[in-house]
């Protein structure tokens, strides 16, 4: 029985032996197969660079959502640009914006920084500051030709971004129309890459950097008529399309001029559109992946970056720091955010902490709801706005079952993660400064959508809010009823904005729009108790106290526009906007001197206002010191040769001086910039009258009473063209009586009306009522003489 159990125990031993052989053999030659199998290891990105000096092309998409893009598995849609980039470069599947608003999310774009340390939280109403560092000023910086190429007055230069741009592509011609259509101020995509090649050929030897904007996407969506006819039915993709043949014709110039093989494309959406996904149509409001999940495409000349697919979450903060590295630039310090270069090869492993912060101030700011934060992390996504809501994308892509409560622990853990990020991106930051908008900017940026104006502050406090989850229904009568302004479908419009305010009086967004929706219709007395009751509600506002004032002088109520903005001037904070209105009361009623005074005090405050500088030049001019005017015209042009008022007021000084070609002229050019600028229309036609030059003399009476039929002057001198000419006489018979009929018309206008009656019964022979009319008009003389 021993040896039996030596004999089995050396048999165990030397097959446990060759199990150990065979087992170290084939870990060996795993290890050689693996060894011999892995891809190399790919070369770092300053190796493949080598010495050369790389090219950058940044494309930005505005409202483009990544699920309707071919490379992102969109069936529905042609973008070969876009997917062909894609197909030879690397793909972020799950890239995000960092806010649903175009000026924030390129400001985080542009500076590798975010929202809560720039402090650009919503368009319209901040500044990029200048202390970030931004791409643009970086490459140029390190020697390169910078251009920007924008396509939406959202990004106009003075919002910040054009800083460290050689050229700088806005310059939007902007209609001054009652009513302005969202069109007359952003440019077709076409346009813009038309100019983007134009400099781009000027000198393709020299290395640049070059962000083209295309906002195509935008509402409303209005593609060409070719695309419009591709998708049916669905203009919103047909827009996506089109701007796909535009970013197409960039990358065939680079083909064509042999630059792409020393070039890096990147391709973003800012953010994307909500489509009635939860209730939401457009974007702004909410935090949804149809708002913030954007396509990220980076095509690089390095073929080991080819055709990859990233799934992690990355963030468009993170496009800076990745072009640094790229190109071989260094990072600023201030930078929050990870270059997304090493994630470019197809071995580097996952990154397993990847968080993504996104936000929306813009309930907040615009109707005094809760702002709405986001955090992601590889596996759920969590949105804190009153209840919270979490939800586990990959079983949950369309974001329809609250786990939040399900999942108390995830949720709070992620909590504390947005508040600790925030703290920290916040450290140093809410840098950005308010932007002075002056009327007319916030009446376009009315038009685009961002009412540009705040019932909140940012401020952190403990006031329980709203959720916009509960308000979507109101912000969406908003959108609704601006697409009708903009159609002109007006009673339908108004009848919405009085809705919003009786439904919740806190969104002073209606107010505004309400009440700029009578103005624009000439009802200005029914607007000033629209501005009233918005001033009541919040009356540090001082854009709605302008606002208010505006209402009453139109209205005729100037002594109350004048007493309105006295009163806020003594409370408020001081705004060059209000010295500047009240200078120009003062100048129209011929008191000059507080005129000069209130448009100083606007300049003190504010040296670049081009507004007060002209009207400056005006109550100088009307002072009689022609050489101060000249000085203040002459800055005023240097500043802005397209501000209301500035040529006219030239046309003034040049008839003061007898220069009146050079006066015609001028006067010309104010109609160009203001198309209703009734005086402008009229004193032409005094001009062509001194030149005895009827022709032209009829033609602007004819406009001036197309811009205003009650302007008595412009009927008596049309009534004396009728005389001059032998011709319908009772034409202007109803052309001079219509203007006597006019309530509070001077006592000099009233003579020439009833002079130009007597003459006019004088030829039709009634003696009687010629009489009538020529004592009346020597009484009417008497009394303006007295």
């Amino acid at each position: 029985m021993t040896n039996l159990d030596s004999s089995s125990l050396r048999w165990r031993t030397i097959a446990l032996l060759t199990v150990a052989s065979l087992a170290v053999v084939t870990t060996l030659a795993y290890v050689v197969y693996r060894l011999s199998s892995a891809p190399p290891t790919t070369p770092d990105i300053t190796s493949l660079r080598g010495d050369r000096q790389m090219n950058v092309v940044l494309v930005t998409l505005d409202t483009t959502r990544a699920d309707h893009i071919g490379a992102y598995g969109y069936t529905d849609i042609e973008t070969p640009a876009l997917d062909g980039l894609a197909a030879e470069g690397v793909t972020f599947l799950r890239a995000y914006s960092v806010t649903p608003l175009t000026l924030p999310s390129h400001t985080s774009l542009m500076s590798g920084t975010y929202p809560p340390y720039h402090g650009v939280r919503d368009n319209g109403a901040f500044v990029a500051p200048d202390s970030l560092q931004t791409l643009g000023e970086l490459f140029r910086n390190a020697g390169y030709r910078t251009g920007a190429f924008v396509s939406s007055f959202v990004l106009d230069r003075r919002f910040g971004l054009a800083q460290g741009f050689d050229t700088y592509f806005d310059e939007f011609e902007v209609p001054r129309s009652r009513m302005i259509a969202l069109a007359s101020i952003q440019r077709p995509a076409s346009d813009v890459v038309d100019a983007a090649l134009e400099w781009s050929r000027q000198d393709p030897s020299a290395p640049f950097f070059l962000w083209v904007h295309l906002f195509d996407a935008h509402t409303p969506y209005e593609p060409p008529p070719e695309f419009l006819d591709r998708y049916p039915g669905r203009p919103y993709v047909g827009e996506i399309a089109y701007a796909d043949t535009q970013l197409g014709r960039l990358i065939s110039w680079l083909d064509s001029s042999g630059l792409r093989k020393d070039t890096v494309v990147i391709v973003a959406g800012d953010h994307g559109e909500s489509l009635g996904e939860h209730g939401e149509i457009e974007h702004g409001f909410f935090l949804y992946e149809e708002a913030i999940h954007v396509p990220l495409v980076i095509s690089t000349p390095f073929t080991v970056y080819r055709g990859v697919r990233r799934s992690e979450p990355v963030s468009l903060v993170d496009v800076m720091p990745t072009i640094l590295t790229l190109v071989g630039l260094p990072i600023p310090s201030e930078v929050q955010s990870r270059s997304l270069v090493p994630l470019l090869d197809a071995g580097a492993p996952e990154r397993s902490n990847s968080l993504v912060y996104s936000e929306t101030y813009y309930p907040r700011l615009h109707f005094g709801w809760s702002e709405l934060r986001v955090l992601l992390s590889p596996e759920y996504k969590l949105i804190m706005s009153g209840e919270p809501e979490l939800y586990h994308l990959a079983s949950d892509p369309e974001e329809a079952i609250n786990l939040s409560r399900q999942r108390a622990a995830t949720t709070e853990l992620l909590r504390q993660q947005i508040e600790t990020l925030v703290a920290d991106y916040a450290q140093d930051g809410g840098l950005a400064e308010a932007v002075t908008l002056d009327e007319e900017t916030r009446r376009r940026l009315a038009a685009l959508g961002y009412l540009g104006n705040f019932a909140d502050s940012i401020e952190d406090d403990t006031e329980i809010r709203s959720s916009p989850v509960d308000r979507i229904d109101i912000y969406n009568d908003l959108l609704r009823a601006r697409s009708l302004t903009l159609r002109s479908e007006l009673a339908e419009a108004e009848s919405l904005f009085r809705g919003i305010v009786a439904a919740d009086p806190g969104v002073i967004d209606a107010y505004q729009a309400l009440g700029n929706l009578l103005i624009d219709q000439g009802r200005y007395t029914e607007a000033i108790p629209i501005f009233e009751e918005a001033i009541a509600r919040k009356p540090e506002d001082i854009g709605m106290v302008l606002f208010l004032a505006n209402a009453q002088i139109r209205a005729g109520r100037t002594a109350d526009a004048e007493q309105v903005l006295t009163d806020f001037a003594d409370v408020l904070e001081p705004d060059a906007r209000v010295q500047l209105t009240l200078g120009g009361i003062y100048h129209r009623s011929g008191r000059h001197e507080q005129a000069i005074t209130a448009f100083n005090q606007a300049l003190e405050l504010d040296p670049d206002m081009t507004g007060a500088r002209v009207g400056l030049a005006g109550a100088y001019l009307q002072s009689g010191r022609t050489r101060l005017a000249q000085l203040q015209l002459d800055r005023a042009q240097e500043l802005n040769d397209k501000i209301p008022e500035l040529h006219f007021t030239w046309a003034q000084l040049f008839e003061r001086q007898g220069r009146l070609e050079e006066a015609i002229d001028a006067y010309r050019r104010e109609l160009e910039i203001s198309p209703e600028h009734l005086m402008s229309a009229f004193n032409l036609s005094g001009l062509h009258r001194i030149r005895q030059d009827l022709e032209q003399e009829e033609r602007y009476l004819q406009l001036a009473l197309s811009i205003d039929p009650t302007f008595p002057r412009a009927r008596f001198f049309m009534a004396r063209i009728h005389l001059v000419h032998g011709r319908d006489y009772e034409e202007a018979i109803e052309l001079v009586e219509g203007a006597l009929a006019i309530t509070g018309i001077e006592q000099r206008d009233r003579a020439l009306g009833h002079f130009l009656l007597a003459d006019i019964y004088n030829r039709l022979g009634r003696n009687d009522l010629s009489r009538l009319n020529a004592r009346l008009a020597e009484r009417a003389q008497a009394r303006a003489e007295s």
